[in-house]
């Protein structure tokens, strides 16, 4: 009896200690999970952003939160991606788009579109604020359902945080069609918050720059905070607080019109946009740093005489008021203005040639997109085809009657009026479609003798400040001034060549 009561009390204990075993094991397993909870942040609908190690040509990934760091390192052939906050309040967003990444390593951002979707093949506008400006530039063909575009870090003067904004402009891109009518599309629009893509509020890229010394660059916007005479050398009070975003506006409906100039209301939606676009500052590289002196430029007493003469209308105007502000103070230098609108206009070439040689003109500064592409169209069809043709007579008649040197200025486009907005659009100054002229003068241009014929082209300039005009139409202000700057310094350089 005494042996039976023996293994019954050592069977009782050893099963008491194997309970309590358990529970230590429990115990200690649930401080590990909560240790692990504590250590990541918790994802939030404000706080979406992951970092994938996403593996090249695999679907297999690893996310952890952002702001986490992995404690171990990912393979050589894993990058790193972040996801960035989408715009929920827009309907293109919630029907079309999946996620929007950018790969640091490889300065890239990428739409991941739905499989199904309303817009088959979309084109998109992407800019970068901040302490600069630059465009993002979208590749035309959308491959596996993402849309990929590159940014350059040597527009980057400063590591740290930039705004990304990325707009849709139109729903499909444009067929391969030369005479396809561009006034048969409609611009991607409800509402200057449903046609931005990303986040207006927190769309964020970490970015890591590189030494411009090393760029090709002719220049770059910057923030007047990195440039101004109060700010510390080592940029650290600068750099504590990012400047305010840049982002499209969209004029609004009943803005329009000459009867609104004055309007409280529509001028109240600007003013914000005119003051930040204020505060920034162009900045020319090493090779061209005389253009960053203000006041005139130096004297081209060396070059000869030379009569600039300006072709078009009211953007050349605002270059001819740039030239009376900035040209050369000296005799040997004139501009001149050929009051035209459409290139067909030139037909007489006799007539013409007398008027350029009257003037005096050494060199013809051609820029004639605005007024085919806008309500001047007088309800004409409106193709890329018919503008091409009518550039290309226009310059075989210069060249074959004339001994100026013909100068193709690059297309101006305009800011998100109220008219490019209408559906059908009475205007197609779009940003894509002054991109697509520019194309175009590159083509006309390598036709004729490179001596003869060149093309102007200050996208690099004007392409991060496009929807910068206080009339939603002409540059003025800085963009204005680092045109004619750069116009003339190309003149230059041509002649001392």
């Amino acid at each position: 009896m005494l042996l039976l009561k023996t293994e019954t009390t050592e069977k009782k204990a050893a099963l008491h200690w194997s309970r309590n075993s358990w529970f230590v094991v429990g115990f200690i397993v649930c401080l590990l999970v909560i240790q692990q909870l504590l250590r990541s942040p918790i994802n939030s609908i404000e706080s979406t952003k992951s970092v994938e190690w996403k593996k090249r040509n695999t679907s297999a990934y690893y996310k952890a939160p952002i702001g986490e760091v992995s404690t171990s390192d990912p393979p050589t052939s894993e990058v790193v991606s972040i996801s960035i906050p989408l715009n929920q309040n827009s309907s293109y967003v919630n029907s079309d788009i999946s996620k929007i990444l950018h790969i640091p390593s490889e300065s890239r951002i990428e739409i991941h579109l739905r499989p199904t979707r309303r817009c088959q093949n979309p084109t998109v506008l992407g800019r970068i604020s901040g302490w600069s400006l630059s465009m993002i530039q979208f590749e035309e063909n959308i491959t596996e359902n993402v849309l990929s575009g590159t940014y350059n870090r040597f527009h980057m003067p400063v590591s740290g945080k930039y705004h990304l904004e990325i707009i849709v402009i139109l729903c499909e891109k444009y067929p391969d069609d030369p005479s396809f009518n561009l006034l048969s599309v409609c611009v991607e629009h409800e509402s200057g918050d449903t046609t931005h893509i990303t986040s207006r509020e927190n769309a964020f890229l970490e970015i890591q720059t590189a030494n411009f010394g090393n760029s090709s660059l002719k220049g770059r916007w910057l923030h007047e905070s990195l440039i101004s005479e109060n700010t510390p050398q080592n940029h650290s009070q600068a750099l504590s607080v990012p400047p305010e975003p840049i982002l499209t506006p969209f004029q609004p409906k009943g803005c329009n019109g000459k009867g609104k100039k004055n309007d409280p209301y529509c001028n109240s939606l600007s003013i914000d946009r005119q003051n930040r676009f204020r505060e920034y500052r162009y900045v020319w590289n090493s090779d061209r740093k005389e253009l960053n002196q203000p006041g005139r430029l130096v004297d081209l007493q060396e070059t000869g005489k030379q009569t600039v003469c300006f072709m078009g209308w009211s953007h050349t105007r605002v270059l001819m008021r740039s030239c009376g502000q900035l040209k050369p103070n000296t005799p040997d230098f004139e501009c001149n203005w050929y009051k035209e609108h459409f290139p067909e206009s030139v037909t007489n070439a006799t007539a013409t040639a007398l008027k350029l040689e009257t003037m005096g003109c050494t060199h013809v500064v051609v820029g004639l997109f605005q007024w085919p592409f806008s309500y001047g169209h007088r309800g004409k069809t409106v193709t890329f085809e018919g503008w091409k043709e009518n550039m290309r007579r226009l310059v075989n008649l210069l060249t074959e009657n004339t001994s100026c040197k013909i100068l193709l200025r690059s297309a101006h486009a305009n800011g998100l009026a109220e008219r490019l907005n209408q559906c059908p659009p009475p205007d197609v100054r779009t940003p894509i479609n002054a991109g697509i002229a520019t194309r175009i003068l590159k083509e006309i241009a390598h036709e004729f003798d490179n001596n003869t014929v060149s093309v102007l082209d200050t996208s690099f300039l004007l392409d991060p400040v496009w929807d910068s005009a206080t009339d939603w139409c002409h540059y003025s202000g800085e963009m204005a001034t680092n045109e004619f700057k750069y116009i003339l310094s190309e003149m230059n350089k041509e002649s001392r060549n």
